[in-house]
């Protein structure tokens, strides 16, 4: 990027200037970042919720968000999408400073991404309903379709139901080989 100078010289000729995207921290209502998460990567927004493993229930993971009523998205300073982040189901207000969006360093989201991820052993687990239809996307089962049964307590693993010879079989993946087939 150039000098100051120069990039109000391209503001006055007309020239647009590129600004990159940043990391930036959304306020949610009370037990919404998964909808305001869900709802801003619909709309093609880059986001991260950070969430913590904390058991099964039913069958199933159970997460909460490692910072209650907080998410992290990626947009430009120049983005048109920003009101689509302020005014999202569930939002309340991008965390700011003296009236500007307050950004936060590339480096200190991948130290949370990277210490979540060994906290749990690694990769953020992602959270599936009985019945789910995945896919399989690692190991030697990788690239066939599975019916999520349920999560195995204690272990980062996966009770899955695969088709074999005409027939539903259950077999055991790791959790981080399962994909939505979204």
């Amino acid at each position: 990027m150039g000098s100051l100078c120069s990039q109000a010289t391209d503001l006055m000729v007309g020239r647009s200037i590129e600004y990159s995207e940043s990391w930036y921290v959304l306020r949610t209502h009370v037990r919404r970042e998964l909808q305001v998460d869900r709802f801003l990567r619909q709309h093609g927004l880059e986001t991260f919720l950070p969430v913590k493993m904390v058991g099964v229930r039913g069958g199933e993971l159970v997460q909460e968000s490692f910072f209650p009523s907080y998410l992290f998205f990626r947009l430009s300073s120049t983005s048109p999408q920003w009101p689509l982040v302020r005014w999202a189901p569930g939002a309340k207000q991008v965390v700011a400073f003296d009236g500007m969006p307050a950004s936060v360093p590339d480096a200190l989201v991948a130290t949370i991404r990277h210490r979540l991820g060994s906290q749990s052993g690694g990769a953020i687990v992602p959270s599936f309903k009985r019945g789910e239809r995945l896919k399989i996307v690692a190991g030697p089962l990788a690239g066939l379709d599975a019916i999520f049964d349920e999560g195995v307590t204690g272990a980062r693993r996966a009770s899955i139901l695969i088709e074999m010879v005409g027939r539903l079989v259950r077999t055991q993946v790791a959790i981080e080989q399962l994909r939505r087939t979204d």
